[in-house]
């Protein structure tokens, strides 16, 4: 993705937010609405700057134990960051069910990668490097900075909403999940907040999948990557985003309705596995 690809895609979305605002302060009956929007907006701007450099402690949101180390997992993350010409990222290890990973990245400094737990019992050594390929590539590609400042601009509305709901979860069922609550109505409260970002980051990310594919493919070898995404067709999650049903609802699979809503959205923000894989087949062919 080219640097002024790059410029226009965080520029549509700085001003799809700007839009968002303007209606919240119209449906409040604000007069002045260019003047505060533009001040909301610049505060909201500061936030995805503050949220960029903050990464290590947003990183800690989400896996707080950074004892976890894993000998060849490191040698791999610096192999595949020196094809990739980035800085190696930091890796972290989330105690959650799921075979998932995704992507954060500053526009200051490294980034880090997240990979849940349940990935190292389920997958092979090399399907974890096509895992870990593709994460690396969106931080090269520019991907994950892009998402990480967008998020981070929003944080300041939303955080503070699903702080609240969580505390309110928290007095009904108990401490024990609240960190995991705290991110998925994150997540849930973000789409409701900005729903045309959000149909405009699905749109998006779904080119970025596709593009990720294939710079990984490059580093770890075209025939091994397909292989792997073979295996991982129809058992792997896809990664949580703004449309994911199943990144903030419960998980009580004796109900049917929730069963349902649990099913991964795949087709919103990221095509499927088969999708990718007859994308990469036809390239070069």
């Amino acid at each position: 993705m080219s640097q002024t690809n790059k410029l226009m895609i965080l520029f549509a979305c700085i001003f799809s937010i700007y839009v968002h605002v303007v209606l919240i302060l119209y449906f409040f009956s604000f007069s002045v609405l260019t003047t505060i929007g533009l001040v909301i907006l610049l505060l909201m701007t500061l936030t995805g700057i503050g949220f960029s450099v903050a990464l290590n402690w947003v990183s800690q949101l989400y896996s707080p134990d950074r004892s976890i180390r894993i000998q060849w997992l490191a040698v791999m993350n610096q192999q595949l960051s020196m094809r990739a010409n980035i800085v190696q990222p930091e890796i972290c290890i989330l105690n959650t069910v799921g075979i998932n990973a995704f992507a954060l990245d500053s526009i200051f400094g490294r980034g880090y990668v997240l990979l849940h737990s349940q990935i190292f019992s389920a997958l092979t050594q090399d399907e974890v490097e096509a895992v870990l390929a593709h994460e690396i590539s969106h931080i090269a590609k520019g991907h994950a900075s892009i998402l990480t400042f967008v998020q981070g601009m929003t944080a300041g509305i939303t955080i503070p909403i699903a702080f609240l709901l969580a505390v309110i979860f928290w007095i009904f069922t108990g401490f024990t999940q609240f960190r995991n609550r705290l991110i998925q109505l994150n997540s849930l409260v973000l789409f409701l907040c900005f729903p045309f970002t959000s149909i405009l980051v699905m749109f998006v990310t779904r080119q970025w999948e596709y593009e990720a594919d294939h710079y990984a493919a490059g580093m770890i070898g075209k025939q091994q990557y397909l292989q792997v995404l073979r295996c991982l067709h129809g058992s792997f999650f896809q990664h949580p985003n703004f449309l994911s049903r199943s990144t903030w609802l419960p998980g009580n699979d004796t109900n049917l309705l929730l069963k349902w809503l649990k099913r991964p959205v795949s087709g919103l923000s990221h095509p499927s596995l088969a999708q990718r894989i007859n994308a990469l087949q036809a390239i070069g062919s």
